[in-house]
């Protein structure tokens, strides 16, 4: 018997096809395109309310297996992703989950999704550990449907 070992891809890097559909802040020196640019210096910036949302849309209906955050100062964050064509009914993926005070330095964090079938994923940060939080990138890995 051979097995087939099928390599799974970050569906969240706008080089393969995702894209930021809505913000809650904007800050034109750090826009939320910067989470998918594959760039670990480059970043999005909350504007200091809570909670913010980033919704991103893949290039098509995925199954995801893990989502991996890169962030600073962020305290609480939950995950919900959508099947539908456009972003909406979202259901919860990862429940509210309080972050490791970073003290100013990076934090990367990996979430099991149990190989959840999406086509947006929502990121809801619910408190930062400072007054904004910045989202460095976002690692989907995944397979396209």
């Amino acid at each position: 018997k051979s097995s087939t070992v099928v390599a799974m891809a970050n569906l969240a890097l706008a080089n393969n096809g995702a894209t930021a559909v809505l913000a809650t802040s904007w800050d034109p020196a750090h826009p939320p395109d910067y989470v998918l640019d594959g760039d670990s210096k480059s970043y999005w910036v909350t504007t200091g309310m809570f909670p913010q949302e980033l919704i991103i849309t893949f290039r098509s209906l995925s199954r995801l297996s893990r989502v991996e955050i890169a962030t600073m100062d962020l305290r609480r964050v939950s995950m919900e992703v959508s099947k539908s064509d456009e972003p909406g009914s979202f259901e919860l993926v990862v429940p509210e989950t309080e972050m490791p005070e970073s003290s100013g330095s990076k934090q990367v964090q990996a979430f099991d999704t149990n190989d959840i079938e999406a086509m947006h994923l929502k990121i809801v940060m619910h408190a930062g550990w400072e007054q904004f939080v910045c989202l460095y990138g976002v690692v989907a890995d995944g397979q396209p449907l």
